[in-house]
């Protein structure tokens, strides 16, 4: 400290040391608040959000994550994006990503609603923006002919049947995939979607008939299976262990398949 501030302060009041005291310490809380950096903030919010995400979510954020720090740099402090900073990174993300940049975007949003919940920010910039509707195209659906063709290109005898029970009833995977013998009523024909141990995406739970010949195709993988108890919590398409499968390895092998057979649909997760 210079003499000349000593001196200055040697002629102040207590009061005005203390007001001056009061000042100070807003500045550097100001000061070490805006040091928080965006590679630090991408470490802890990675590590919340990795007990509390599916492998896919958890991939989408990650990557989310890498794309803002690629733009802005490890080192920029997340409250000095602005509106405007935000506004400027996401037409950056629908030039280099014009497939994910939307995806991105929602990411972004919860993530910078979590700086909120912690104190690190006092306004999300993402909340601000609101992106341009495209027009919705109609959803491309694989034939009769073509789930012939993809059923007949995999050995695995369970991913046959999920593709084709994804074929007649219009379920998401995670639907199937969660699926239980005690969700499949056999007596009224009626599969039902979502209970205590899944939520839908919608979290509505809804029922879907069940057609003869998906009936009777269930009613063999029961007996194959030895699911002798129709109320069984076990699931319907699960490994020899019982266990699920992850969405991911069916999602892949099902693109795989269509790559090959060069059918662009894909079950919807």
């Amino acid at each position: 400290m210079s003499d000349s501030l000593k001196l200055n302060l040697s002629n102040k009041s207590i009061e005005d040391i203390d007001t001056l005291l009061e000042m100070l310490t807003k500045i550097k809380y100001k000061k070490i608040q805006s040091k928080y950096e965006l590679g630090k903030f991408s470490e802890e919010y990675s590590e919340y959000m990795f007990p509390n995400s599916s492998a896919s979510y958890y991939g989408s954020i990650k990557l989310t994550l890498k794309h803002l720090i690629g733009y802005f740099g490890t080192n920029k402090s997340i409250d000095e994006i602005s509106i405007r900073h935000a506004e400027l990174f996401l037409s950056w993300l629908k030039e280099s990503a014009p497939k994910g940049y939307r995806v991105y975007y929602r990411n972004l949003k919860a993530a910078f609603n979590k700086d909120l919940d912690w104190g690190y920010i006092k306004e999300n910039p993402f909340s601000k923006i609101k992106l341009r509707k495209e027009q919705c195209e109609f959803p491309t659906y694989i034939t009769k002919g073509q789930l012939d063709q993809i059923l007949s290109s995999t050995k695995n005898s369970i991913q046959q049947e999920i593709y084709y029970f994804a074929f007649h009833t219009g379920l998401r995977l995670n639907e199937i995939l969660n699926l239980r013998w005690k969700n499949i009523g056999f007596s009224d024909k009626i599969i039902t979607v979502g209970d205590d141990n899944f939520q839908t995406k919608s979290k509505a739970q809804r029922k879907v008939p069940l057609f003869n010949e998906l009936y009777l195709r269930l009613t063999k993988l029961a007996t194959r299976d030895k699911i002798t108890n129709r109320n069984s919590d076990r699931f319907v398409f699960s490994k020899p262990n019982g266990f699920a499968y992850n969405p991911d390895y069916i999602s892949k092998s099902f693109k795989g398949i269509s790559k090959n057979l060069n059918t662009k649909q894909t079950p919807k997760s």
